[in-house]
């Protein structure tokens, strides 16, 4: 199930317009569903798909490629 949940916002990010904003809130999302299926895992998720979603961000060109904004399933407003 997370799989499919997270290859789905893989699709949306690279493919519908939407702020950073909103790209921050559907990752915050899908990582509070993994830590209900897998609690306990967070630093799991933060190395499988955090990197994963950062790159489909930067396709998507929401995110320059010198900054790893997407960190603990937040964005950094700090940059």
């Amino acid at each position: 199930m997370l799989r499919i949940v997270t290859d789905l916002l893989v699709q949306v990010l690279m493919t519908r317009p939407m702020t950073l904003s909103d790209a921050d809130m559907m990752i915050h999302g899908v990582r509070n569903l993994a830590l209900k299926l897998f609690p306990g895992k967070e630093h799991v998720f933060d190395l499988i798909y955090l990197p994963r979603f950062r790159r489909a961000l930067r396709e998507a060109g929401l995110l320059r490629p010198d900054l790893h904004a997407v960190t603990d399933g937040n964005l950094d407003r700090s940059s």
